[in-house]
């Protein structure tokens, strides 16, 4: 079964709320009282107060290839410029499934008015255990989205979207995020013009 998800995530502040409503029309959506873990009467995500704000969805999955995925210049330029307009942290994200395993998953972050941000990327480890098996682990590299040489490129342990969502100061455990379960209800959440 696939899913997949390709989402802008900002602070819900007015200044942040109308480009983006002029950009992307009534695609968005104020998620704040989710639970952090699929168990019934789970506790509340630990998020910011005034939630998170997530345009969706901006385009169909890619077809049989999804490697070479990356989104429209113009789109990663248009995030860039409300992020450093409002000062604000904006982040696209984009993922595949396919039977529960991760087909591709990465995600641009730009910080605000410094022009500063990340990029992360889903891949995949491979090395040797104790016993000269071949294990692999997924994990996710990491850049400054300027590239500079004294920056290079880190690997880091996690998933894509809980390291997006820590820059959102939405604190993942584990995880599990109930807006990207397929039964949740986006229509609770639509934010009202």
């Amino acid at each position: 079964m696939t899913w997949f998800a390709h989402q802008v995530f900002a602070e819900p502040r007015p200044d942040v709320i109308a480009p983006l409503r002029h950009a992307f029309g009534d695609a968005l959506f104020r998620v704040a009282d989710l639970p952090a873990h699929w168990s019934p009467g789970s506790a509340p995500l630990s998020m910011p107060t005034q939630g998170l704000l997530v345009v969706r969805e901006l385009c169909a999955p890619p077809g049989d290839d999804p490697s070479g995925v990356h989104p429209p210049l113009g789109l990663l330029l248009l995030l860039r410029r409300i992020s450093v307009a409002t000062d604000s942290v904006v982040s696209l994200y984009c993922a595949g499934y396919w039977g529960g395993d991760i087909e591709y998953a990465q995600a641009w972050t730009f910080t605000g008015d410094g022009g500063g941000g990340r990029v992360h990327l889903h891949t995949v480890e491979e090395g040797r255990d104790a016993h000269g098996s071949v294990e692999s682990r997924p994990a996710v590299r990491s850049w400054d989205q300027h590239r500079p040489q004294d920056a290079p490129e880190i690997t880091l342990d996690g998933d894509v979207l809980t390291l997006v969502l820590d820059h959102h100061d939405v604190h993942l455990d584990g995880g599990y995020f109930a807006a990207h379960s397929r039964s949740f209800d986006w229509s609770r959440y639509r934010l009202d013009r």
